[in-house]
């Protein structure tokens, strides 16, 4: 019996990940098949910024993040260097190398102190064991009454859902009456309250008719208006969009 017990009290002083948190592993593969940087081990660890450091293993990530540009992305770490390289929190300002997310989505990596799980919404990327000058230990999800992490300094990462496109709105303006062969000057509108205005095509139902400019390009604004001139041939009427 107290052999059971003691095997038990063993189990019980376990920490986990969940499936959507990141691991370090050898490589990426399941549910977290994306490298973001690597690090020599699972705790008391360097870092590197490449993704494939030799002889370093693999910060693993779910597929809804993946590494890019941090002209684009959310910086997550930073790293004294590119290779055997302490790190820091993302909201630190000591070191020049970023390591940064991009996901459909927005990305933020905040970092969160004193032993503290992500939320369920958050991704655990990694825990460092201070804010600056810090190592690196694999995020792992800590319960009560198992052995806390070693370092106290999580950096959770979360993603906030990009707002639905907006389509333009187009306007061909007032109607117009002219006569066979005389010039008619229509003014048309374009807006996109989320966007800009790549170009305005105008057409023009029934036949006997031309449209100078139909494509007016290059406006490059949130709202554009730009005349265009229809000349038509023959007697009826005419729809211009």
């Amino acid at each position: 019996m107290g052999k059971l017990l003691a095997f038990l009290a063993l189990i019980s002083l376990f920490s986990f990940s969940y499936s959507d948190d990141c691991v370090v592993a050898s490589s990426c593969s399941g549910t977290t098949p994306t490298a973001i940087f690597s690090v020599s081990d699972n705790t008391n660890a360097h870092a590197a910024t490449s993704t494939a450091e030799a002889g370093y293993m693999r910060v693993c990530c779910p597929n809804s993040f993946t590494r890019t540009s941090c002209a684009s992305g959310a910086t997550a770490i930073k790293l004294s260097g590119t290779q055997t390289a302490h790190v820091e929190s993302p909201s630190s300002s000591n070191y020049a190398n970023n390591v940064c997310l991009s996901a459909v989505a927005s990305v933020t990596c905040p970092a969160t102190a004193a032993n503290g799980n992500c939320t369920a919404a958050q991704t655990g990327l990694v825990r460092i064991s201070d804010t600056t000058n810090a190592m690196v230990e694999e995020y792992a999800v800590y319960v009560i009454g198992m052995i806390p992490p070693k370092y106290p300094y999580a950096i959770c990462c979360s993603t906030t859902a990009a707002p639905a496109n907006l389509p333009p709105i187009a306007d061909a303006g007032a109607d117009k009456a002219t006569t066979v062969n005389s010039a008619a000057s229509l003014t048309g509108t374009g807006t996109d309250s989320d966007g800009t205005i790549a170009s305005i095509n105008w057409t023009v139902d029934g036949s006997g008719c031309t449209v100078a400019p139909q494509t007016i390009t290059g406006i490059g604004t949130a709202s554009a208006a730009d005349a265009t001139t229809i000349n038509c041939t023959s007697e009826g009427t005419r729809t211009a969009t």
